[in-house]
This record gives structure tokens, C-alpha cells and sequence, in this order.
């Protein structure tokens, strides 16, 4: 009896050594290491899930069709005094809105293109010759001019119009013997206006004319020179007058960044958090997590007005919670050394809480006429001030090193509200007796125009986009002195919603974080041809996507797919420069989202290898590593190439396996020294658990420095191509 006790004990001291030795095998890290660095376990505590109407959507795709159709399913607008809106002034309708694809959009067989100031068309060849005509017979007497002419500015930025004053010479012309362009100044070749057309429409203004020249899209620097024309009884003459189009340096930043996000609206304080050691933690714990991906940046949504908290009155517009969730991380214990980054979603407001805050609301139109929508008007200064103050808060926060910009935009149709300040900041013509006409009347007008008409829709595009650049620049005007990023839509970057890049650096902004989410595989394909044709020049630039399966089509594995995409965001969206960084959207969804897909773990190693290929690509790390798999046999192999000619000593190998894998064990866990240039492979096995054989299963290494400093690579095993994706040239591979 007492034999057999005692047997029993040490098969089970037996057993017990062979559990902690898989353990240990697979991955599991010591204290001492994770002091040095987090390692991620497999073992994953249960964590509750939350509702996923608790994260907020970016729509970015082109939209069907048929969602116009459902587009107005919200409350209707309570006008509180309905005179303003009621009555047709007089304003004849031939239809109501066609709210569709084809009138909305431009399609695939056009090009956007169209419209970034390229005048050399038949139609510019055919205008150049008739000026040039009549600059010969131009005399350059001042007493045989027909009019005068004068720049409200010498410069301007792209995001600023330019108004053109004409004054009548020995007699007033008529309106229609007077035709206004802008050319190049170097070359005298004619460029397109922010309209998509070569001609700037004419309008009456004082005792004689006026006419704005808005800069296109993606328009370029440099000396430009208005044309006036002028023709009547066998009579031509041409003036011009010069004017420089600026740009506004971009501060660099000074490495490339690796940023996490986290957008949430519920108080962090009570979450609990799975440990990147297993078991879980509190909100200090998210720190290890943007450590252990790699990235030295964490940005958090900071405010919010919502139609769901019924705190929020015109006096207290900004919700607690993210206030306080800022205040929280910011005198985090385990902040150290990560960079923290307070951000406000400005315009839009879920759950109609622009109404609950007193703003100025931004009307939308469709089959119901006019309605509001949960956006918030961009000329509401009461919103402006409010953004400033909560800014200028966190501003003054010493452990918070950046302050963002979400949502400076409104709607996909909305904003119509501003359709007396659009005709008057573009020189877009308007119906006779638009100064009486009702707001109703001229929202109506503007949308239809908008829909019916190319011009107009490129009018309102750009004058959204200057909107919502002067709010940047009135955020700066205030003192705001931090570096300043804005989130921009990825989709044509974002002109449809009136965001452009070049403006919004112009008006103040330090970094632009694009959101190339919420897309297609189609979609995504065709943001790789819009943005490095787009974007040229050395501007900051930050790429992201989002933890979210559903939106992760064109791979077999979704995490495939994200990992792919960011792979192809770092080589092609800026022409002649790079991108200075990536962004993951968003923690809270990789913690707490069912939709996340996979384990939260998986995604640390995948983000954390996302920045590893980045580094190496752009040189900012002195390591390369990279993994080949056999799945029949349960071999591979990773290679650690030092990428510079000095040798580095005691390297670390620590290893990952999915759960359905009983383990991953390399050769050996530690390299003593990596001579310059040196490549050297590790071999590895690994194995399935008895009921998983032949699952898709994660493999990966973190590669630790002697710094501190990781690079990771992951591989699924079982999969269509089972190899680690690399942003390093093909002959680096294995």
C-alpha cells in the first residue's frame, strides 16, 4: 500500500515536470524575461465580450445604391421654429433629389484625376491658342485698358480661395465678353480650377466683376498668374496678374511611428484585461499589450457627445468617460516609456447628441426633404470653442505628448445647411433671388445641384474639405502647440466627404493617419492606385486598419488579409517618399469585440510583426528575421540576418504556438553573438494536439536585442501560402 502511494506521488512529480517543461518549451517566459519584455502566453483567460453596437463604424467603401434609398431612417429634424424651413420661395423643382450611385460617385471608367488641375485637353489647346492671339495685339499702355485687375492675396495656401477683383478701364464690359483662367506661370500652360473646368465663372461685384480660383485637388506648388480675356466689337486683350500657391512644412517626425488606438466609450477603470502572461489585469495592463505589438504610441479617444448620455446638456457637452479614461492612462504606473495620444471626435455625434448639446445641426435632404443628420454643422462656433477647450485640456496634461482629430468632416450627404456660405466662399452661381430664398429652399437647391451637376459636385467637395480645414487652422490660431494629427478617410482620400490631405497639412495638421478600413479587397486595390498617384512629397503619413474579420475579405484568413494590406499601404501609398508609420484600430475590439476573429494574443504578434517588416524596410532596426514552414513534416526554419556590419551578442528566441499546437521548439533559445551581415538559421519543430492535426495554427518568434528591442514574424501553418509575410525585397527571403 505504501509502495504504491509512494508510486503514485512520483508519477506525479513526473508528470508534473513534463507539463512545466511544455510549458516552458512553448514559450512560456520567466519573471526575469518578462521584466525585459512581455511575452505573449496561449493561454488566454475568458474574457466577456462586449455589444458591438459599443464600437463605432467608419464607413469609407463606396456606397450601393440601395443605400440611399435607406439612408433617412433616423428621427426626424424637430425644427424648433418652422418658418425658417417652411415655404418654396419661389424655387421650381423639375424632380427631387435621384440620390444614386452613378450621380454621386465617380466611376470606375472615369478618373479622379480629372479634376488635380490637368488643363492639357483639346479644349486648353484650343483657349491657349486664342490667348495667345490676342496677348500679341495686347498694348502695354495703362491708358488702352478695357478693365484693371487685383489679387485679394500674393499667396495663398491650398486651402484657401482666391478672389480675382475686376475693375472696368474707360467703360464697363459686359459680364459676357469677359473670360477669366489660371495658367502656370513658367510655362504659361492653362490648369484646371477646383471645379474640373479651365473657365472660373464671372460675377458681378461693385461697380464691375469677381472671380474665384480654387485650388484642385492635389494641385501643386509654385507661381501661377490669373488670365483675364477680354473680346468685344473685333477687340481682344489679355492681363494677368501673379499669384503664389504655398505649401506649409511638415514638421518630420523622428522616427517612424507605431501607434495603437483604442476607441471606447465606456469606462476603462472597470474592464478587466487578459495579462500578456496569462490571467488578467486592469487598464495599467493595455501598456504591456502596446509594448509587447511592438509600437511606442497609444492614441485614445478623449471626447465624445452622444445622444445616449443623458448628461449631456450645452453647458457639459463633452461625455466623462473618455475624459476620464485620458486622465487614467495618463498617470498610468505602467505608461513608462510609450507616448500618449488624446483625441476628439469632433462633428459627429452617435445617437443625435448634436441635438442634447445645443449645435447647430448639419442638414441632410432625401425623400423626406430636409432632415438632420448626427453630424454637427462645421460653421458652428459654439462646437469649435468647445473642441478648443477640451484640446487645451489635455494640452496642459504633461504626459500627453499628442492631441488628434477624428470625424472634421460631416457626412456622406450632408452639410447642407451651408449652402449660402458654399456659393459665397466657391463664386458658385446661384438661382435669381438666392439672398431671399428660404434655408430650406437652399438646401434643397444645393442638393439637387450637387447630384445633377459635375461642377457643382466638385465645388462642394472642395468646399467641405476647406471647411474642414479652416477648423484645423482656427485650433492652431488658439494656441494649440502639440503635435496635432487628423483621422482622414481612406476611400479617394476622402474627398468625398470633404477631407483632403494637402489641405489639412496646409491648415496645421502634423500627421494624417489614413483609414484604410471598412473596405473591399476591390476597394482596397483601387486605394493603391488613387493614393500613390495622389500623394507625392515628404509628408507624415500613417496607414491603419481595423481588428475586424468582417471587413478582411480577399485571403483565405483574415489576419492574412489584414497583414497583407498593411504590407502593401508601406510600399506603394506615397509615390516618391514613404509613409512615417502604421496604426492598429483598435485595442478595445481586439480585447472585447466577438468579431475580432481570433485570439487577442495572435493580433499582438501580428501587429508587432506589421512593424517589424516596417522597420526593416525603412532601416530603423538591425535585424531582419523571417520563417519557412514545412506542415507534413513539422519542421521549419527562422533566419536572423543582421543587417549591419557589427556583431551583436546574446540574442533571445522566444517562440509561439497557437493553442492547437502542442508546442513550437527551436533549436536553441539564445544566440551568443551574430557576426555583421551574418544570416543565420534556426531550426524548428512543432506539433499539433492529437484533434487538431492539420488546423490553421499560428506560429511565431519574438527576436529579442540585447536593447530591449523585438522583431517577430508569423506564419500560419496549413495555409495556401504558409510562409511570414516580409515588406523586404524577394531576394531576402528564404
Amino acid at each position: 500500500m505504501r509502495k504504491g502511494i509512494i508510486a503514485t506521488f512520483i508519477l506525479f512529480l513526473i508528470s508534473l515536470s513534463i507539463v512545466l517543461l511544455s510549458f516552458s518549451m512553448s514559450g512560456r517566459s520567466t519573471y526575469a524575461e518578462t521584466a525585459r519584455m512581455p511575452f505573449l502566453t496561449n493561454h488566454m483567460p475568458d474574457i466577456e465580450e462586449d455589444d458591438d453596437r459599443v464600437f463605432i463604424r467608419h464607413r469609407i467603401a463606396p456606397a450601393n445604391p440601395e443605400d440611399y434609398g435607406r439612408r433617412f431612417i433616423g428621427k426626424s429634424f424637430n425644427l424648433r421654429d418652422a418658418g425658417d424651413l417652411i415655404g418654396n420661395g419661389g424655387v421650381k423643382m423639375t424632380k427631387r433629389v435621384s440620390m444614386t450611385y452613378d450621380d454621386v460617385l465617380v466611376q470606375k471608367e472615369e478618373t479622379p484625376y480629372l479634376f488635380y488641375g490637368n488643363g492639357d485637353t483639346a479644349d486648353s489647346q484650343k483657349i491657349d491658342a486664342k490667348i495667345k492671339e490676342a496677348e500679341l495685339s495686347s498694348p502695354a499702355s495703362a491708358d488702352d485698358r478695357m478693365v484693371t485687375i487685383a489679387v485679394e492675396r500674393d499667396a495663398i495656401y491650398r486651402f484657401e480661395p482666391l478672389t480675382l477683383i475686376i475693375a472696368p478701364g474707360k467703360e464697363k464690359p459686359l459680364m459676357s465678353e469677359i473670360e477669366v483662367y489660371v495658367r502656370r506661370a513658367a510655362n504659361k500652360q492653362l490648369r484646371a480650377n477646383g471645379d474640373g473646368r479651365l473657365s472660373i465663372n464671372v460675377q458681378p461685384y461693385g461697380s464691375g466683376y469677381k472671380a474665384v480660383y480654387l485650388h484642385p485637388f492635389g494641385g501643386s506648388i509654385g507661381d501661377y498668374e490669373f488670365v483675364v480675356y477680354y473680346e468685344s466689337k473685333g477687340v481682344k486683350r489679355v492681363y494677368a496678374k501673379p499669384f503664389y500657391v504655398k505649401g506649409r512644412p511638415v514638421p518630420p517626425v523622428d522616427r517612424t511611428l507605431a501607434v495603437v488606438t483604442m476607441e471606447y466609450n465606456l469606462p476603462i477603470s472597470d474592464k478587466k484585461i487578459p495579462g500578456v502572461n496569462g490571467g488578467t489585469g486592469d487598464y495599467h495592463t493595455i501598456y504591456d499589450w502596446v509594448r509587447a505589438m511592438n509600437s511606442d504610441t497609444f492614441w485614445v479617444l478623449g471626447g465624445q457627445t452622444t445622444g445616449w448620455d443623458a448628461s449631456i446638456t450645452p453647458k457639459k457637452v463633452w461625455g466623462s468617460i473618455p475624459v476620464k479614461n485620458i486622465e487614467l492612462f495618463a498617470e498610468s504606473k505602467s505608461k513608462k516609456d510609450v507616448k500618449l495620444g488624446a483625441y476628439v471626435m469632433s462633428y459627429f455625434t452617435p445617437g443625435y447628441g448634436n441635438q442634447n448639446a445645443g449645435y447647430s445641426i448639419s442638414l441632410t435632404y432625401g425623400s423626406s426633404g430636409v432632415q438632420a443628420s448626427r453630424h454637427i454643422s462645421l460653421s458652428c462656433k459654439k462646437r469649435l470653442g468647445d473642441i478648443i477647450d477640451l484640446l487645451k485640456r489635455f494640452q496642459d496634461n504633461k504626459n500627453v505628448s499628442y492631441l488628434g482629430l477624428d470625424f472634421i468632416r460631416t457626412g456622406e450627404f450632408d452639410g447642407f445647411e451651408m449652402a449660402d456660405e458654399m456659393v459665397s466662399v466657391t463664386g458658385a452661381n446661384a438661382p435669381a433671388g438666392w439672398s431671399s430664398m428660404k434655408l430650406e429652399d437652399k438646401v434643397t437647391w444645393l442638393a439637387n445641384e450637387v447630384v445633377r451637376s459635375k461642377e457643382m459636385l466638385s465645388k462642394w467637395r472642395w468646399f467641405r474639405a476647406y471647411k474642414s480645414s479652416m477648423v484645423i487652422k482656427s485650433i492652431r490660431d488658439a494656441g494649440i502647440t502639440k503635435p496635432l494629427w487628423v483621422f482622414t478617410l481612406g476611400w479617394n482620400h476622402g474627398v468625398e466627404h470633404g477631407q483632403d490631405p494637402y489641405m489639412f497639412f496646409d491648415a496645421g495638421a502634423d500627421m494624417d493617419a489614413v483609414m484604410l478600413y471598412e473596405a473591399t479587397r476591390d476597394v482596397y486595390q483601387q486605394m493603391m492606385v488613387h493614393w500613390p498617384v495622389y500623394l507625392s512629397g515628404n509628408y507624415n503619413v500613417l496607414v491603419g486598419n481595423m481588428i475586424d474579420k468582417r471587413l478582411l475579405d480577399g485571403s483565405e484568413l483574415a489576419q492574412l488579409e489584414y497583414a497583407k494590406r498593411y504590407n502593401e499601404a508601406c510600399q506603394k501609398l506615397n509615390r516618391n517618399n514613404r509613409v512615417r508609420g502604421v496604426f492598429f484600430h483598435d485595442i478595445s475590439r481586439m480585447f472585447w469585440s466577438k468579431y475580432r476573429g481570433i485570439e487577442v494574443n495572435e493580433w499582438a504578434y501580428i501587429n508587432a510583426s506589421v512593424v517589424s517588416r516596417m522597420r526593416e524596410k525603412y532601416g530603423e532596426t538591425m535585424i531582419q528575421t523571417s520563417i519557412d514552414v514545412n506542415d507534413e513534416s513539422g519542421e521549419g526554419v527562422l533566419s536572423i540576418v543582421n543587417l549591419t556590419g557589427n556583431s551583436i551578442e546574446g540574442i533571445e528566441i522566444q517562440p509561439y504556438g497557437g493553442w492547437e499546437l502542442k508546442g513550437v521548439f527551436p533549436a536553441k533559445k539564445r544566440i551568443e553573438m551574430l557576426a555583421g551581415n551574418e544570416k543565420l538559421q534556426v531550426p524548428f519543430n512543432f506539433g499539433y494536439r492529437e484533434s487538431m492535426a492539420g488546423s490553421k495554427s499560428m506560429i511565431a518568434f519574438r527576436v529579442i536585442l540585447p536593447g530591449g528591442e523585438a522583431s517577430v514574424v508569423f506564419v500560419y501553418t496549413n495555409a495556401k501560402r504558409p510562409r511570414a509575410l516580409v515588406l523586404a525585397s524577394p531576394e531576402k527571403r528564404i
